[in-house]
């Protein structure tokens, strides 16, 4: 009697899908993009956790490898998925080609939201989801610009996106009031668990950063890249020392006026 043959159980992939990026800066580089701290040298990184988290000052990088990586993925640059997309070259391009990517496995669906072009894209999804049933539409068959900001926001993603792919927000506070920020907490826990989705964010958010199950980049103003606590970033540290003694802040900032 032969052997019986037992067939070994499919182990689907799991989130992270992107693993890590490098980045090698060219040897003639001295103006913008290659100016951003990030990008004056070579560095890398290791996504070790569905979730990841970007944190600095203002023109520190994030948001240039932010949308390095949207781009990277076919999302449009302004905001949107691979189904979204406008013609042209993108001011991140030069770092986009610097940039070398390490994926297991490459996936291309997921979503890129930018808060500063969330309301072109409202247009977009009330335009496609046109006599269309809910059913079938993106927008629940009530457009966005029907309802505030934060709404929408909450609407789109908590209803109508979170399949497998890689979720990318570039500051989701913008749009969101605190007691918003905590439900899209809630949003992204269901989103990690379903195993099939990876977020990358960065946020000035202490609310968002202190998402307890991701890891925490902090884009440093030298160029330095280093993974920390919540409670480490200087975002954090100002929130705590403000909340704390509010008075003492104002004297210091209008002792002069």
């Amino acid at each position: 009697m032969g052997a019986s043959h037992v067939k070994t159980p499919v182990r689907l992939s799991r989130a992270p899908f992107l693993r890590s990026i490098s980045f090698r800066k060219p040897e003639e580089s001295d103006d913008y993009p290659f100016t951003v701290p990030l990008f004056s040298r070579d560095f890398g990184m290791a996504f070790l956790k569905p979730v990841s988290i970007f944190v600095g000052e203002n023109g520190a990088g994030k948001s240039t490898l932010l949308e390095a990586i949207a781009l990277h993925c076919g999302f449009n640059a302004e905001g949107g998925s691979r189904d979204h997309q406008t013609h042209g070259r993108s001011d991140v391009d030069p770092v986009l080609e610097c940039l070398r990517f390490s994926w297991l496995p490459r996936v291309t669906t997921g979503f890129f939201f930018r808060a500063e072009s969330f309301f072109a894209f409202s247009n977009y999804i009330d335009q496609v989801s046109a006599g269309r049933t809910d059913a079938y539409s993106l927008n629940g068959g009530r457009s966005l610009h029907h309802q505030s900001h934060g709404e929408a926001f909450l609407a789109l993603f908590s209803k109508r996106l979170g399949g497998r792919g890689v979720y990318i927000f570039d500051e989701p506070e913008a749009a969101l009031s605190p007691a918003r920020q905590m439900t899209f907490l809630t949003i992204l826990r269901r989103m990690e668990l379903t195993t099939q989705c990876q977020i990358i964010m960065a946020t000035h958010s202490p609310i968002l950063m202190s998402y307890p199950f991701g890891e925490l980049f902090s884009f440093e103003g030298n160029g330095d890249l280093r993974e920390i606590s919540f409670k480490a970033s200087e975002h954090w540290k100002l929130y705590g020392r403000f909340l704390a003694n509010p008075e003492k802040f104002h004297d210091a900032l209008f002792e002069d006026e």
